[in-house]
């Protein structure tokens, strides 16, 4: 039986792995990602048009990345890929722009990384990072990231990052405004209220605005 499941498992990945690349367009997701791939979606209106576009992270399933560990569980390394689609008004999204390795993953077994996506009310993609480590680290920490679709392309207008350590409680929140060259730093902690919070603002030096997929969110 040992043997038996292994196998089962190769045939599934070699079965799922056909499907090679993302569609440049469709009229909903399941259109859009292959089979077996695994995502997720948010839909808003960030060109500023009155119509709703479309971004997806999607997770590829391509067989020389993913492995089989001692309990039988597939481990997929394939890098996650970020895609955003601009909507028309014939209910169809068409790709602007394909990302590859800048969302993180989960490498190891101690290791998790949970990816969150939302538009906002003025159009900004925000891009949520947050890490747990299971050993060999007490840090948790998440950080997200705001886009805002300007001049022909998404730059970096805002980032906040909340770090903390499970042992001890010690808590660092770091918020950035980009077009303000604004930073604030908090320090706390969070097992113990009567630690007095402290608080403490920087201005930033003059620099250009990031571009999505220049830099890998961490």
């Amino acid at each position: 039986m040992r043997k038996i499941i292994p196998l089962l498992i190769v045939l599934m990945i070699s079965k799922f792995s056909l499907a090679q690349s993302l569609s440049k367009t469709g009229t909903k997701v399941e259109n859009i990602v292959p089979n077996g791939w695994v995502c997720s979606n948010v839909k808003g209106d960030l060109n500023k048009d009155g119509i709703s576009d479309l971004v997806i992270i999607a997770t590829p399933n391509f067989e020389d990345k993913i492995t089989i560990e001692d309990d039988f569980t597939l481990k997929n390394s394939n890098p996650p890929i970020l895609a955003i689609y601009w909507g028309n008004s014939n209910k169809r999204y068409t790709l602007y722009k394909q990302y590859e390795n800048i969302i993180p993953f989960s490498e190891d077994q101690y290791s998790s990384v949970k990816v969150d996506l939302s538009v906002t009310n003025k159009g900004v993609l925000r891009i949520g990072i947050s890490y747990f480590q299971s050993a060999e680290s007490f840090d948790n920490s998440s950080t997200a990231y705001l886009f805002r679709y300007q001049n022909n392309d998404f730059y970096l207008i805002g980032e906040g990052s909340d770090s903390f350590a499970r042992n001890t409680g010690d808590g660092k929140k770091i918020t950035i405004n980009y077009s303000t060259l604004k930073r604030q730093i908090v320090l706390y902690n969070m097992f113990d209220e009567s630690i007095p919070k402290e608080e403490k603002w920087e201005t930033l030096p003059n620099q250009e605005l990031k571009k999505l997929g220049s830099f890998k969110l961490e």
